[in-house]
Formats: structure tokens, C-alpha cells, sequence
């Protein structure tokens, strides 16, 4: 028998801290955490929302794939040396939709263009869709419907393009996360 001193197990960082959803796109995202204690008893188990996977552990930092989500939005992330026994911690991996198409993909440059975006990862449980047009951050509220988000363009601010940034909201008092995805649209 051996006796082992009581562990604080303490997650310091994450990165990175977002990945995109595993639809029909084969994504994977590998997260480096370093923190406290993470390798003290050889063994280390991740829960990232309610999926449970064994942690590659390294000299200086663990690393885990993130489990596949189909669904945009944040898993909170748990820490467990048997797999039974969890510390919560105050890191939130960021699920991001993925844009697949955009039509049309160019309009005049007084804005109003009625743009379809089609994008995995979201679905009705998105209360709050926003498009969000280039550097000077326009932005417009989305509709989502039939799995499309579609929103008009404003007034072009910049000459070229304008990178179109699709979020969803983070629930509390209007602030959108890092949970996005971009496209071009031409003025």
C-alpha cells in the first residue's frame, strides 16, 4: 500500500479555447491544459460537457481531443483522476458553427442584400442569431429557419470585401462569445 498526499487539482489555462462543431466537416481540436497537479497520479480524465475522455498526459501539460458536438454553444470542462470523482473548473470550451455556404456572395454597396447563410451547428435553441459585418462591426440580428440564417447587409463602410462573422448569443445580457464563424461578401 501506498499513501498519496491529498491532490489540489487546479486548472490554470486552456488553449485553445473554441473548436468547431463535428458536422459533416471532419474537424478535431486538441486542448492543452496546464494547471496544478494535472499529472500527479499519471492519469488524467477530461469531461467536456457530458462526453468523458482520457487525457494524454506530457512533461509539462495535458492534452485531450475535444469530443465531437453537433450543436454551437459551451461545454464546461471537468477534471477527474479516476473518472469518478470530478473538479469543476471555471473553463468552458466554445463549440463555433460552421458556415458552409453564403448566396449571394456579393450586392451593392447601400447595403440591403438578403444574404442565406447555411451553417452547421446551430439549430432553434439559438435564441439570438447575429451577422456581424467586417472590421467596423455592423451588425445585424439573423433569422433562422429550415437550418439557414439569413440577415441583411448594412451600408458599405470599408472598400473590397467584409468578412461576415455569424455569432450566437451567450445568453446573458446581450454579449455575444467567440462562438463564430466567418465568410466573405463583396460590396
Amino acid at each position: 500500500f501506498i499513501y498519496h498526499p491529498p491532490y489540489s487539482i487546479v486548472l490554470h489555462s486552456m488553449s485553445p479555447t473554441s473548436g468547431a462543431v463535428s458536422g459533416s466537416v471532419n474537424v478535431t481540436t486538441n486542448i492543452t491544459l496546464t494547471g496544478n497537479d494535472l499529472v500527479a497520479t499519471g492519469q488524467l480524465f477530461v469531461r467536456i460537457g457530458k462526453a468523458i475522455t482520457r487525457a494524454h498526459i506530457g512533461p509539462e501539460s495535458v492534452t485531450v481531443m475535444a469530443p465531437p458536438h453537433s450543436v454551437a454553444g459551451s461545454a464546461a470542462i471537468s477534471l477527474s483522476y479516476n473518472g469518478g470523482d470530478w473538479v469543476d473548473t471555471s473553463f468552458e470550451f466554445h463549440y463555433t458553427p460552421i458556415i458552409t455556404s453564403l448566396f449571394p456572395a456579393s450586392g451593392p454597396e447601400s447595403g440591403g442584400t438578403m444574404l442565406v447563410l447555411e451553417a452547421e451547428g446551430l439549430n432553434d435553441r439559438h435564441s439570438v442569431i447575429l451577422c456581424r459585418f467586417g472590421e467596423s462591426g455592423d451588425t445585424t440580428i439573423a433569422h433562422f429557419t429550415s437550418g439557414r440564417v439569413m440577415c441583411s447587409t448594412p451600408p458599405k463602410v470599408a472598400s473590397g470585401h467584409s468578412d461576415i462573422i455569424v455569432s450566437v448569443a451567450s445568453g446573458l445580457f446581450g454579449q455575444f462569445s467567440s462562438e463564430s464563424d466567418s465568410m466573405s461578401f463583396t460590396y
